[in-house]
């Protein structure tokens, strides 16, 4: 079992969005490894990117050109324009030697799940010609299911935050980090001694963070945000991040019991990631809004933190919808520019006050 491996060195290949069929770069040989963008998004404009555009594509992009001597290529996703402009601009540099951006329906009907298999099965033969790998369906299976447990084991860590006295958020956000960033194989190994351990555990948790009980959702977050909620006095329960639980939240629970025998791998993997927990883009994304109610009581939540990046027209319509249909507990709406390194200190206040408002 070559590509399970926990030791073995792989070349890694760069990912930005959810979407990306992680199984089928392992299948490849190959390592999945996300960046969330390391930039500066307030850098000097560049000729082939504008100034005025999404600063978290900015920060991608700037971060993306650094790492142009340690991956072996970089695969995105057209969820929206901004990061179809990043996709071009990358092209137009040419630092990269395989570089692929997958086209991602809106819709899951039939329809759309043929077209993204089609998207998938062209994917997996580019990995194979450029990077002359010869890889199988049974090794595209063996990594199906090696990164369902994977999921699974994430999805019963955050289904524990529902009986925690105490919220663990912020190291939710660092575990599912840790899955995207390692191969299958290590994280495997690494999250099953984790919790065998009882260091995962939510009885583990600091017992002195005992603040409003919150929900961070909403676009790519500032990655600080997370951390200065619990240092401005709230407790992270739950996020509905695509960094986070987006990341881990897939319908295995409809997966056929005999997937060999009667599925084709592009089939399942195209209708599993199309009805995963949806981002804002979907046309699926108001049963999110639906389900946030139940997630509410489900996880005893006192208020909900929403951070949108500026001019992100669909996750601004998003939190504007879940501010009105979410009646149970207060929702506190955030716009801001995508920083890597820190939280725009202009926010600082109002997370605070909306923390104070709810002790």
């Amino acid at each position: 079992m070559r590509h399970n491996s926990a030791t073995e060195e792989r070349p890694e290949l760069t990912w930005l969005c959810t979407y990306t069929p992680l199984e089928i770069i392992a299948s490849a040989g190959l390592c999945p490894r996300r960046f969330t963008g390391r930039g500066d998004s307030f850098a000097p404009p560049d000729p082939y990117l504008h100034s005025t555009l999404c600063s978290y594509a900015r920060s991608c992009y700037q971060g993306l050109l650094r790492l142009q001597n340690s991956s072996r290529g970089v695969v995105l996703v057209n969820s929206c324009h901004a990061m179809v402009h990043l996709f071009h601009a990358l092209e137009r540099k040419g630092v990269f030697s395989f570089l692929h951006l997958l086209d991602l329906p809106r819709e899951t009907s039939r329809r759309a799940r043929h077209r993204f298999s089609n998207q998938l099965r062209g994917f997996h033969r580019k990995l194979q010609d450029h990077f002359g790998i010869k890889d199988t369906q049974a090794d595209l299976w063996e990594q199906i299911n090696l990164y369902e447990e994977n999921r699974r084991l994430l999805q019963g860590v955050y289904e524990e935050q529902k009986k925690a006295a105490y919220g663990q958020g912020d190291r939710l956000l660092t575990l599912v980090e840790n899955f995207t960033t390692l191969s299958g194989g290590e994280f495997n190994k690494e999250a099953r001694g984790l919790w065998m351990s009882g260091t995962g555990s939510s009885h583990q948790t600091n017992l002195t963070r005992a603040g409003p009980r919150l929900l961070l959702t909403g676009s790519m977050v500032p990655r600080a945000l997370p951390a200065l909620i619990g240092e401005l006095g709230g407790t992270l329960v739950l996020d509905d991040l695509c960094r986070g639980r987006k990341a881990v939240f897939f319908p295995y629970e409809a997966r056929p019991e005999s997937e060999e025998e009667t599925e084709d791998p592009y089939d399942y993997l195209s209708a599993l990631y199309l009805n995963k927990t949806p981002c804002a883009r979907m046309s699926a994304a108001a049963r999110n809004l639906q389900e946030m109610k139940t997630t509410v009581r489900a996880y005893r939540l006192d208020g909900v933190i929403f951070f949108c990046l500026k001019f992100c027209d669909p996750w601004r319509y998003h939190g504007q919808l879940l501010k009105e249909q979410l009646q149970e507990v207060p929702v506190l709406f955030l716009e801001g520019e995508y920083a890597s390194a820190g939280v725009p200190s202009q926010l600082h206040t109002r997370i605070a006050a909306f923390i104070e408002m709810l002790s």
